[in-house]
């Protein structure tokens, strides 16, 4: 299978997982050398070296970058359980990361406070 090389990157896209991650992580720049009115390279890699037609009409129509991550997330969902089993466990542990967190902010502004009260009583 042949790869995919990202315009001004490192990175080599094997299949459509890594795809979805580049896709979250890259510049606009990127993403608009590889896709603008007149190309889509992610839709021929996807319908050429992929070997999926459903999903490369899909990305031929999509100028967006985030649509285009929409449309290949969903996509995965679908056809790989396991691949939205692994995005439901990572949204899960970034979740239980923001939440604590926020959790001590939230716990150290409430100390100021009351330290705050305290002094000033």
């Amino acid at each position: 299978m042949s790869s995919f090389k990202i315009h001004k990157t490192t990175i080599e896209l094997h299949n459509l997982e890594e795809l979805a991650e580049a896709l979250e992580i890259m510049s606009d720049e990127s993403y608009n050398h590889h896709v603008n009115e007149k190309k889509n390279d992610f839709a021929i890699w996807v319908n050429d070296v992929i070997k999926n037609k459903e999903l490369s009409d899909k990305l031929a129509g999509i100028t967006n970058r985030r649509k285009a991550l929409v449309a290949i997330k969903n996509y995965l969902k679908k056809q790989r359980p396991e691949y939205a089993k692994r995005l439901a466990s990572k949204l899960f542990y970034i979740g239980l990361a923001v939440g604590t967190a926020l959790g001590i902010i939230l716990t150290i502004f409430a100390i100021r406070i009351i330290a705050a009260y305290v002094y000033f009583r």
